[in-house]
């Protein structure tokens, strides 16, 4: 038999993650003890994902931005055989 593990709806989510890390899931109770529902560690891994999707969308979209502008800038290289942009040329 396990101990049930109970936070209450006002406590801070930081606080609960680590008891529903370590026991998989955990009861939340209302101010009045009764029961509000329930936490488990997909609820927290489904939150995070949907938490991270934008920033992890912006990463993918710099990587490439990057990576297009090293392909323009060897381009520039190849054609113009300097470094930058064209309309550089001349400038200190």
């Amino acid at each position: 038999m396990r101990k049930v593990r109970a936070v209450r709806t006002d406590d801070l989510l930081t606080d609960c993650v680590q008891v529903v890390a370590d026991h998989g899931f955990v009861f939340v109770l209302n101010p009045d003890n009764s029961l509000s529902g329930m936490v488990t560690t997909y609820d927290l891994a489904d939150q995070l994902r949907e938490e991270l999707t934008p920033y992890a969308f912006t990463e993918e979209v710099e990587r490439r931005l990057r990576r297009a502008l090293r392909t323009a800038l060897l381009l520039i290289k190849v054609k113009t055989g300097q470094h930058g942009r064209p309309s550089d040329e001349g400038r200190p």
